[in-house]
């Protein structure tokens, strides 16, 4: 059994990596659908494959790209996208809104990636940091008036997500990927806690039409699905909190 998986779980790899750089050949390494259009993209990827086909093909999470389009409706004056890997949400929030942005990854492969996609999109707005300490993002966020945070940090919500040590929280626009497969109860207890200072809408993974220009002619349909995968252990969750006026 586990030699047939190791099978499969190589050919995949190698299928995916065949089709990403496809589609970076047809899009030109540039988004081609969503709230980041336009924006450049690498063909690099540190944080599993990073998704690139995903995200050029404006399929990759596309759950989020309403409540993406109304934190960019908010004019946020500053951004701060913790977990960033390769910089597709703080760059393309960068791009989108002109902000001054903070981009923070523990891992400095990604955050070397990111400062390359930074380059490729002329951002010259953005600072990068591998400090995800409260210490690091409350100056940030204290001096701006109306902040936008968008978050995946793998399980560690529950200690940068805390109210009582960064009150500025109060005032920031809240975009944050749950893991309930890491931290079970992490999305309830996190609604829990914002519920009085934040509006705050549940938002789940939802289906993929892969059914799109790009791919309609000569994709088959085990391939369209392979692009469009995003690799869930599970379901995931995002909540979107908006200060509550």
């Amino acid at each position: 059994m586990k030699e047939t998986f190791d099978n499969y779980a190589h050919w995949y790899a190698k299928r995916k990596a065949d089709l990403t750089s496809i589609i970076f050949e047809r899009t030109k390494g540039v988004v081609i659908g969503g709230p980041f259009k336009g924006m450049k993209i690498l063909n690099k990827g540190a944080w599993g494959d990073g998704h690139p086909a995903g995200k050029l093909l404006g399929l990759y999470e596309d759950e989020l790209y309403p409540v993406v389009e109304l934190a960019i409706a908010s004019k946020p004056d500053m951004i701060l996208n913790v977990g960033c890997a390769e910089g597709f949400y703080g760059l393309g929030l960068a791009m989108r809104t002109g902000a001054p942005t903070l981009l923070v990854d523990p891992w400095h492969v990604v955050l070397d990636i990111a400062r390359e996609n930074a380059s490729a999109n002329n951002l010259n707005r953005v600072l990068f940091s591998t400090d995800s300490s409260i210490a690091n993002f409350q100056p940030y966020l204290a001096k701006a008036n109306n902040p936008l945070l968008v978050m995946d940090c793998e399980g560690n919500e529950l200690d940068l997500l805390n109210l009582d040590l960064l009150p500025e929280l109060a005032k920031t626009i809240i975009l944050v990927e749950t893991h309930d497969c890491i931290t079970p109860g992490i999305m309830q207890t996190l609604v829990d806690r914002f519920i009085k200072t934040h509006d705050i809408d549940i938002i789940p993974q939802g289906a993929k039409n892969p059914h799109i220009e790009l791919l309609r002619q000569d994709f088959s349909d085990y391939d369209k699905m392979m692009l469009c995968c995003e690799e869930r252990p599970n379901t995931m969750f995002w909540l979107y909190m908006i200060p509550k006026q």
